[in-house]
């Protein structure tokens, strides 16, 4: 990402054939009141999308750490979980982590 002729921003995703990956973004921290790392995010989904990916992944959610909440931010309604136990997808709407966090969903 750039202001102007300056680079602010990098994302950096691994490719595959079905998904993406997100791997790691930074930003100029002059630019944080921006939210440049949503937008870095955000657009990393939207150039999957374009490529016809089916899936993006975009890392951790942590259950005590709102820190990765921002991932929500792409679709709740289309972000799966992994059970490692049960060894399946399940919605995350259905997750302890989105029961607990009623009121972060409401305004997402």
């Amino acid at each position: 990402m750039y202001d102007g002729n300056e680079l602010i921003g990098v994302s950096y995703f691994d490719e595959g054939v079905l998904s993406n990956a997100g791997i790691l973004t930074f930003f100029h921290p002059n630019y944080r009141k921006y939210s440049p790392g949503l937008y870095l995010y955000l657009e990393s989904v939207r150039l999957a999308k374009q490529q016809g990916k089916e899936y993006f992944y975009p890392g951790y959610i942590a259950m005590q750490n709102p820190k990765f909440d921002y991932k929500l931010k792409a679709g709740i309604d289309a972000i799966e979980l992994w059970d490692i136990q049960q060894m399946h997808w399940y919605p995350y709407r259905k997750s302890r982590h989105a029961l607990q966090n009623t009121t972060a969903n409401s305004a997402i």
